[in-house]
């Protein structure tokens, strides 16, 4: 393989005007990068695409797995709102079956809402 050297320079200036003193301020920075590049010869292309095959066949396999564990979590969301369906089902019921009044606690309860109005009309009166 040959190898191609970069050489990448940056100059910075930043001038600084202060309102108060009319003083500029400046600095300079220089900034320079190498970068090598590498040609590749025929060979090591030819070498690249044969690992190139085994990363893709890699993905393939990574986004088959992804896509079960989707459907797993999908799967435990559907069992999670059947479960809660259920939940409130039963408390429906126990709820439509522990709310029956008898005759009695009814007839009790009219007697007070009674009473509490004949008190009301009495204050008002005073």
């Amino acid at each position: 393989m040959m190898t191609m050297v970069v050489v990448v320079v940056v100059v910075v200036v930043v001038v600084v005007v202060d309102d108060k003193t009319k003083t500029k301020v400046v600095m300079t920075a220089v900034v320079s990068k190498r970068r090598r590049k590498k040609r590749r010869t025929q060979d090591a292309i030819h070498h690249d695409r044969g690992h190139e095959e085994e990363e893709e066949e890699e993905e393939e396999e990574e986004k088959q797995e992804e896509k079960q564990k989707e459907e797993k979590e999908k799967e435990k969301k559907e069992k999670e709102k059947m479960e809660k369906k259920k939940r409130k089902r039963k408390r429906k019921e126990k709820i439509t079956t522990t709310t029956t009044t008898t005759k009695r606690t009814s007839t009790k309860n009219k007697l007070i809402n009674k009473k509490r109005k004949r008190n009301k009309k009495e204050k008002k009166r005073w």
